[in-house]
């Protein structure tokens, strides 16, 4: 996008705020599980984002839903989709990002069976959209942000030992376009349904049988995207 700083330094601002609030409940007991946090973290930053009725950039963000055996989240991997517009002069662009929320102390002790769910987590996401990240809750570092390609690519560790970026920053190169995928156009399940679907149509195993021996019981991926 256009380099615009004055707006860029506005939009991080208002994540920071909106950060700064939900890691104070997270501290003081009000919100103690990864749903809770994940909730004062949205509805802070979409408070901060209407603040300003003249705002060229709206954000918006919804859970998926975590409970029963087809939940939302064990199909996608994802806790939220987050979704960004940004409307100005001579530039146009909707876009989002998929995230699975953890809350982890950098010191804490991460049981192998933990990772290998996060890495499952992940790896579902990553079949969807390549915007997919790991929001890392803590009390005392506060909340980072760590690519699923990353945790998909690492050993067993603490997610904190990995790359991470503060989520002011995360959120910064979101809005300068660095991070987002313009097919989550709408944070909806519908939207996330959409991508799923067609990307397990294009994954479909294709038989093919001819009379040749070559084109006798060919068979082939096609994973184009």
């Amino acid at each position: 996008m256009f380099k615009n700083k004055k707006l860029s330094s506005a939009f991080s601002r208002k994540i920071s705020s909106a950060a700064r609030l939900a890691i104070e409940d997270m501290a003081h007991g009000r919100a103690q599980q990864e749903p809770a946090i994940t909730d004062r973290l949205i509805a802070y930053i979409q408070s901060e984002m209407r603040r300003s009725q003249r705002s060229p950039f709206t954000w918006s963000a919804m859970t998926l839903t975590d409970r029963g055996r087809n939940s939302q989240e064990k199909r996608y991997g994802a806790d939220f989709v987050g979704s960004l517009e940004i409307n100005l002069d001579g530039f146009h662009v909707k876009k989002g990002f998929l995230a699975q929320a953890k809350k982890i102390e950098p010191n804490d002790s991460y049981p192998k069976s933990e990772f290998d769910k996060l890495t499952s987590q992940c790896e579902d996401m990553l079949r969807i959209s390549p915007s997919s990240f790991v929001f890392l809750y803590s009390k005392y570092d506060g909340f980072s942000v760590v690519p699923a390609i990353g945790v998909v690519s690492s050993r067993n560790c603490n997610p904190h030992e990995l790359t991470t970026k503060p989520v002011q920053k995360f959120f910064g190169e979101h809005f300068e376009c660095f991070i987002g995928d313009p097919r989550i156009k709408v944070a909806s399940i519908d939207t996330i349904d959409s991508i799923y679907e067609r990307y397990r149509a294009r994954t479909a195993v294709h038989i093919a049988i001819g009379s040749s021996d070559e084109e006798q019981g060919e068979m082939f991926k096609r994973n184009e995207l």
